[in-house]
């Protein structure tokens, strides 16, 4: 088992916190198992998952790219000649298997958990697609590593600046609808939570919904909201004809919103991811963000953050920005 060459040097990496990638690529190196040693490059140089890493054949390498396919997704990978000539030289030790690296996808799983527990750092398959990801697009575009790396989600359309979202806005003449916005942009609230929202839900004095924090200024205008329209306690607090706004509808006036401010596809999701964006952008953690939105899944969250930060330093801009706007 390979040891750790800077053991202890880097004992400040924090738990969901990605390692250095110089640092992974020399305990990497240090392995004296040469199969270990490519499998575990290969996931690094390519960001391949693990299902697409153990379903690899000798026939998917090709002049210096890796083809590899995820269902019914077919997608190709740029890989230097170093690692080409590493691949090709494994392919003629094989015999006669298709497979690149005959192994299951437990037997990779238990192999970096041992070598993680030799080198101190808890480094897992995730770990080196997301540290591929990030570094590819500080060299690449963003449409490029997309590609590559299988994602559909890394994409600024799935959320908004603070400028398009304030056009939007504009075009909201209904106060219930300018409402629901707000609470969704300030709260990050999924479209189930919003619409089960009740008036007994709402702390005026503390200007929480839920026990999240919103503005004042959307604290007032609720309390007058609900003041107008005589609704309290078990009252629903987006309703129509005394029956809870139902998602289909949202979906509607959402769109109808987002096209007469002059922006296409706009839904209940972008609005969210939007909060996300912002909250990432004004320095919340990843870790708070997740408990606070319960989201599980931290490695979306890690690569939005790099995304926001490598690719949409306006968007950082604007949302410092507007920061005080929230608190008025």
């Amino acid at each position: 088992m390979a040891k750790n060459p800077l053991r202890h040097s880097d004992s400040s990496v924090k738990k969901h916190e990605l390692p250095d990638i110089s640092l992974v690529k020399t305990l990497i190196n240090s392995i004296q198992n040469p199969t270990h040693k490519l499998i575990l490059n290969t996931c690094l140089k390519t960001g391949l998952k693990l299902t697409e890493l153990t379903n690899l054949e000798k026939q998917d390498i090709k002049n210096n790219t890796l083809t590899t396919k995820n269902s019914t997704k077919i997608r190709t990978i740029q890989i230097s000649d170093n690692l080409k000539k590493q691949l090709q030289t494994h392919c003629n030790l094989l015999k006669q298997k298709d497979k690149l690296f005959p192994v299951t996808e437990v037997a990779i799983r238990q192999l970096l958990a041992r070598y993680s527990k030799s080198w101190q750092i808890k480094i897992t398959t995730g770990t080196l697609r997301k540290l591929f990801i990030t570094n590819s697009l500080k060299e690449k575009s963003t449409e490029d590593v997309q590609q590559e790396s299988g994602l559909n989600r890394l994409d600024s359309k799935k959320f908004l600046s603070t400028d398009q979202l304030k056009k939007i806005k504009k075009q909201i003449k209904s106060r219930r609808d300018s409402i629901l916005f707000s609470i969704q942009l300030e709260t990050g609230f999924t479209l189930k939570d919003l619409l089960s929202l009740k008036a007994k839900d709402i702390e005026f004095t503390k200007d929480k919904i839920k026990q999240k924090m919103v503005s004042r200024q959307l604290s007032r205008t609720l309390e007058c909201y609900l003041r107008d329209n005589n609704l309290s306690g078990h009252d629903w607090l987006f309703n129509s004809f005394g029956k809870p706004l139902s998602d289909r509808r949202v979906f509607q006036l959402f769109k109808k919103y987002g096209l007469a401010a002059g922006i296409e596809g706009f839904n209940p999701q972008i609005l969210k991811n939007s909060h996300i964006a912002i909250e990432i952008s004004r320095g919340k953690s990843i870790e708070i963000l997740s408990k606070e939105l319960a989201i599980k899944n931290l490695d979306k969250l890690h690569l939005y953050a790099d995304f926001l930060k490598l690719t949409n330093k306006k968007f950082h801009k604007e949302s410092k920005k507007s920061r005080g706007e929230r608190n008025e």
